[in-house]
């Protein structure tokens, strides 16, 4: 068993790598996504952490395989409680603490039905 200490919070979303190496997390109300490394030591902090201007309601990544490198590179996507979508890529989790998130807005609407009116009917 591992501890992660990081988050003062309660998390709110969590997500283990394509690799089984890495575990991100979000927790409520905290504007970050911190990642740990899953290596067997019993307690760590987090070995990188993703500022975002919300807190994070959905986060997600992928890996992807660098050429000549045992280590897989690393795709992250956290969507915000205000409905910004924040994307990272890094060739290693080392270059992901310094890549700065593209940030695009999402929106979703709720309750769009579609109510016909008709026309009176003429006497």
């Amino acid at each position: 068993m591992q501890k992660f200490s990081g988050h003062p919070g309660v998390v709110r979303s969590m997500v283990f790598t394509d690799d089984g190496k890495y575990i991100l997390s979000s927790a409520v109300g905290e504007r970050y996504v911190a990642s740990w490394r899953i290596d067997g030591g019993k307690k760590q902090s987090a070995s990188c952490v993703l500022a975002i201007e919300h807190p994070a309601v959905f986060i997600d990544c992928k890996c992807f395989k660098n050429e000549g490198v045992d280590d897989a590179g690393l795709y992250v996507l956290a969507i915000s409680e205000t409905g910004v979508c924040y994307t990272w890529c890094g060739k290693n989790v080392k270059e992901l603490r310094t890549v700065k998130p593209t940030a695009a807005n999402v929106f979703i609407a709720y309750d769009l039905l579609v109510k016909p009116s008709f026309p009176k009917e003429r006497k």
